[in-house]
């Protein structure tokens, strides 16, 4: 994409890079397969275009406490979808946090009971979790929200 904005292994995304680079997508190989372990900024303009296709946007999620963190959701889809789960900032540690129906073994190490650990917060605390992109959705102008619960999502 540019000398300034450089191809970025994944676990080198950070929130800063958002700033001004607004959507972020995983890097194709010239056979058209996804590398799910680097990423590249897609344009700096705030919003989702139908083109897009499983994108990293920011979106600041708010604790039912009213905490706010900070954090990247995947979209996908048109018209665009939050994925269930989302990457939180606090401080300098990140969560990456998994919502059911993903397996119990998954949920045991990334779901609400980690989170809220992870936290220090009870679970009243934390859940739910209202999201919301940076980002707008080009057809509507509106951002995405999502509520998070111990159970899943629902779109707002």
């Amino acid at each position: 994409m540019g000398e300034n904005h450089p191809v970025k292994a994944l676990d080198q995304l950070e929130m800063r890079d958002f700033d001004d680079q607004k959507v972020w997508r995983f890097v194709r190989d010239a056979a058209g397969e996804v590398n799910y372990g680097r990423v590249e900024p897609v344009r700096s303009g705030a919003l989702l275009v139908p083109e897009d296709s499983l994108v990293m946007v920011r979106v600041v999620a708010t604790l039912a406490d009213g905490t706010s963190l900070m954090g990247i959701a995947n979209v996908d889809g048109n018209p665009p979808t939050i994925y269930p789960g989302i990457t939180l900032e606090s401080g300098d540690r990140w969560f990456r946090l998994m919502l059911p129906p993903a397996p119990e073994p998954v949920l045991e190490n990334k779901g609400p009971r980690s989170l809220c650990q992870f936290l220090g917060k009870a679970q009243e605390a934390v859940f739910p979790i209202r999201i919301e992109t940076e980002v707008r959705v080009a057809a509507t102008g509106q951002t995405m929200v999502q509520t998070l619960t111990v159970h899943g999502t629902e779109n707002s």
